[in-house]
């Protein structure tokens, strides 16, 4: 019992770090497919109420999942808002589709930025040598000869350091892959 109401009291502290953390952003969302601010503080309350309802789907979800799974229900209380709305009660179900057209962009917007943000602070806990080779070689488009020469290292280093960099930067940013 007591064990299960600390799992509880940590899951409740994760949804108020969430919700404290994605309520600007959600609200937005939902205030650019609904209309109104009101409206979309309303749905977004909706959608917190039905996270919790679920919470053990939810309870070991990473910050990055969470958003997902919240934007995805933000999403969907908006439609469910926009149908009861007398206004779009005879619309084909394409009407949503283009009412959330620009809900989409927004949301897509808003990850990349975050997973910008997420990017440069990965670069800025490099090491100064590590900065540099990534500097020389993807903003100056420099060969490894050129970076090896320019900072009186061999060319293997630079490679080899290169190499590590990519790796830890994958790691830092949880990605998969030998994509560069």
């Amino acid at each position: 019992m007591l064990l299960q109401h600390r799992k509880d009291e940590r899951f409740n502290q994760k949804i108020e770090h969430h919700y404290e953390k994605q309520k600007a952003f959600l609200t937005a969302y939902g205030s650019k497919c609904l209309g109104s601010k009101e409206k979309a503080e309303d749905a977004l309350q909706e959608c917190f109420l039905a996270i919790i309802e679920r919470k053990a789907d939810y309870a070991d979800l990473s910050d990055d999942e969470f958003r997902k799974v919240a934007v995805t229900m933000m999403k969907y209380k908006c439609i469910d808002r926009l149908r009861r709305e007398k206004k779009w009660a005879n619309r084909a179900p394409d009407a949503y589709d283009d009412a959330l057209d620009a809900f989409d962009d927004l949301s897509a917007t808003y990850l990349k930025k975050e997973r910008e943000q997420m990017a440069r602070e990965a670069l800025k806990k490099l090491d100064p040598l590590g900065q540099q080779i990534l500097y020389l070689k993807y903003f100056e488009e420099k060969s490894y000869k050129e970076i090896a020469e320019e900072l009186a290292i061999s060319t293997n280093l630079v490679q080899v350091k290169l190499y590590r960099i990519k790796q830890k930067l994958r790691k830092m940013l949880g990605e998969e892959g030998e994509n560069e």
